[in-house]
């Protein structure tokens, strides 16, 4: 009799899946916790995540560090960083729930490399942990919901975008994040304690997610938002006052995160991007059903994947390398054909997987369509006569706030996984026992087909955390060298400096110069006019001046010329050094002035100005010295065409020697659209001229409207082909010089310099 009783209750028990300890053999709690341990020691290693064995990444983990070791030098008391961006403290656009904690630990000591790895590997945890107490409120068991968990954050889409830093984690945590609403709206208590607490759990999770990552906040907004329509449809029952209240507190909780991130980064709305970018990076759904080659171990060894090569793409990796879903996609649609009951929520994951894959596609299907071969590459764009039939979110990406700053619309997909996910653990809340079999098998296998092959992903993770050290050896620790703590450092050219980011934090300068497109924008509008003038990634004729002039103002301390691009060499290292032989021109010029000290280094040249030589030097001198060394707009213009890459023509051959004409009429030279001041200014070129054929040269301005002066080029000359004087009467915006040439015209420009007569660019001097 007490046999049969006890097993009733052991049926009972399972029925509700509430099992308490006791019941349990002796040792399940070990083997539980075990289990556990060896879920998530999977995810890290899935994620290259091994503290101080690897790095998930490279170019984005210097570009956190960056922002991280600027708050630790100023004490963890701010969350914007004074390091980089100069002269305004800079806030990071995307990361802070990363970037404060990492600086917690470099306070303490750890290196760059591994506390990014160990706070990455705090957000996984608690990403496991949140997607398993929601597959656990949606009443699955426990072995459903710790491989559920395991399985969601070694999707491809979670896993993948490591390289894109907080974005990935951001995925991650999509499940905890819905679970602190659903645990709000299904709390039965009265208490306005608990529901307080929970409350404040919503805020945190809203405050965490806007700060970590803009898209998955959105998705999470979204998603959330159907869940509380659809808990409130199953809850109807409910009184009004307690359903108003959680959507008071929905509204209360996102609303309150938007303004604290608008605030914070000092701006609540972006520019809409083009759809032409919209459509590059949509979902093509044959991603979904088969993975790219190199993705899935397992596909890759039974031949279900295939090769993508970049050029045929259109967008980039990050959406054929991501976006395989197949496993899942059958298994919620084999939940969905055979669950015995279809509660309200289950319909609500159906709609959110089936609004998020919708708003992947982008404003077009774009099913097998591949680049032309001979279309010239651009990753950004897929014009609308390359596209598939539109699918009616063009209006959406356009004109709706905050989704038409979603570009990468491929990203969407994260949502349509959760809504799947969500269909999947419904499924092992079935009363029997083949609805557990089968959600834990569907988890199973989107587990086994999630994973990469892990020897050679342990090595690519491995070398990540190499290059941290390299890094640091052969560019933080002689730029530090360089200059003294504290001081304010220019990069130039500059551009879009990732590595900046990195470096003068952690050699213990400020910068002018920073990563990322938003903070760059930010941060240029503020910058000395030197510096600022200047075109991106430019080593013109001007380079040398800037440099003087920068130092000699007290604008900066030292001048790093790379020989590298930082943007590229922050996610490739060892970098390649593609301007050392352009610079070193600039810097045997700077090395004839008599103040300047030039370090040469392997992968950059620093320049600062020698104390010695300003104190020693009287007033007058260093005028003359910086007139010599130092000509800029508004007061003076020059250009060495032996030396600039990419000058104005319209029938020009460069050559070593400058400018050649082709035996074609039109503008040897033009521009380059600069602002000059009023005043006198003489002009002199410098080439050589074997036939004039009535050449002629003039200066201009408001596109050649307003020409200012002109002269007709002599016959024959050699070297200095004209000095002349021009008076202008008042300031100018977009002056040019122009050479035009006629088809008869054999001539070389190698040089020309506008200056001012009497130029006041002394003032430059401290």
């Amino acid at each position: 009799m007490r046999s049969k009783e006890s097993s009733m209750n052991t049926t009972e028990i399972h029925q509700n899946h509430e099992i308490p300890r006791s019941i349990w053999p002796q040792g399940a709690s070990a083997l539980r916790a075990t289990s556990m341990i060896a879920m998530f020691t999977l995810a890290i290693f899935v994620h290259g995540a091994i503290p101080f064995f690897t790095t998930p990444t490279l170019g984005q983990a210097l570009w956190i560090d960056g922002f991280a070791r600027s708050f630790a030098n100023d004490g963890l008391w701010t969350i914007f960083a004074s390091s980089i961006g100069a002269p305004q403290p800079a806030a990071i656009s995307f990361g802070l729930s990363g970037a404060w904690p990492v600086a917690a630990l470099l306070s303490i000591g750890f290196s760059p490399a591994d506390a990014y790895t160990l706070i990455i590997d705090l957000w996984l945890a608690l990403a496991m942990w949140g997607a398993y107490k929601l597959a656990k409120l949606l009443e699955a068991p426990f072995w459903t919901a710790l491989i559920g968990a395991t399985a969601w954050i070694c999707l491809p889409i979670v896993w993948w975008h490591s390289r894109y830093s907080m974005l990935s984690i951001g995925f991650a945590l999509l499940p905890a994040y819905h679970w602190t609403l659903l645990q709000l709206l299904r709390t039965e208590s009265t208490s306005l304690g608990v529901i307080c607490v929970r409350a404040l759990s919503l805020l945190a999770a809203c405050l965490v997610a806007v700060f970590m990552d803009g898209y998955t906040f959105v998705m999470f907004a979204i998603g959330s938002g159907m869940m509380l329509v659809a808990e409130t449809v199953r809850l109807r029952h409910r009184k009004l006052a307690r359903q108003g209240l959680n959507f008071s507190l929905y509204a209360l909780c996102f609303g309150l995160a938007y303004m604290s991130y608008a605030h914070f980064v000092g701006r609540g709305d972006f520019n809409a991007e083009p759809l032409d970018f919209f459509r590059a990076f949509g979902l093509d759904p044959t991603y979904a059903l088969i993975p790219t080659r190199g993705i899935s171990w397992l596909a890759d060894t039974i031949h279900y994947s295939v090769a993508r090569p970049p050029e045929r793409q259109f967008g980039d990796a990050s959406v054929w390398s991501t976006t395989f879903f197949l496993p899942a996609l059958v298994g919620a649609c084999w939940i969905m054909a055979t669950a015995r009951r279809r509660p309200a929520m289950i319909w609500c994951a159906a709609l959110i997987a089936l609004l998020g894959f919708y708003l992947a596609l982008g404003p077009s299907l774009n099913l097998h369509i591949a680049r032309d071969p001979g279309q010239q590459p651009n990753l950004a764009a897929m014009p609308a006569e390359s596209s598939g039939i539109a699918t009616g979110t063009g209006w959406i990406s356009q004109h709706v706030p905050g989704l038409r700053n979603m570009r990468a619309s491929y990203r969407w997909a994260g949502l349509g996984a959760l809504g799947l996910w969500l269909i999947i653990m419904h499924g092992a809340a079935q009363s029997r026992r083949r609805g557990h079999r089968d959600a834990t098998l569907i988890a199973l296998t989107m587990l086994a087909f999630s994973l990469p092959r892990l020897g050679p992903h342990y090595r690519e993770a491995a070398g990540y955390r190499q290059a941290f050290e390299e890094i640091d050896a052969k560019l933080v620790t002689p730029l530090r060298a360089d200059a003294p703590a504290g001081a304010l450092l220019a990069i130039l050219p500059w551009g879009n400096d990732f590595l900046a980011t990195y470096l003068a934090p952690s050699a213990g300068f400020n910068t002018f110069n920073i990563g990322g497109d938003k903070n760059l924008a930010a941060a240029r509008k503020q910058w000395p006019a030197v510096m600022r003038d200047a075109r991106s990634k430019s080593i013109d004729g001007q380079l040398d001046d800037r440099v003087v002039a920068l130092l000699e103002s007290g604008e900066a301390d030292i001048v790093m010329l790379p020989y590298f691009d930082l943007l590229v060499g922050a996610h490739q290292w060892p970098a390649a050094r593609p301007y050392e032989m352009d610079l070193q021109p600039v810097i045997d010029q700077l090395s004839n002035h008599p103040g300047l000290q030039i370090h040469r280094h392997p992968y950059f040249t620093t320049v600062t100005l020698s104390k010695k030589w300003v104190d020693a030097t009287p007033a007058n001198e260093r005028a003359s010295v910086t007139r010599h060394f130092v000509c800029l707009p508004p007061e003076c213009l020059k250009s060495d065409f032996s030396q600039e890459k990419i000058p104005n023509s319209q029938v020009g051959l460069q050559t070593q020697t400058g400018i050649t004409t082709t035996a074609k009429a039109g503008y040897l030279l033009f521009g380059p659209y600069v602002s000059l001041s009023a005043g006198l200014y003489r002009l002199k070129m410098y080439g050589e001229i074997t036939h004039g054929g009535g050449a002629y040269t003039d200066i201009s301005s408001s596109a050649g409207k307003f020409v200012h002066t002109k002269i007709d080029l002599p016959e024959q000359a050699e070297g200095e082909l004209l000095s002349l004087e021009l008076n202008l009467d008042e300031d100018v915006t977009d002056a040019e010089i122009r050479v035009f040439a006629r088809q008869s015209s054999k001539l070389t420009i190698t040089s020309y310099k506008l200056e001012r007569v009497n130029s006041q660019q002394s003032h430059i001097l401290k």
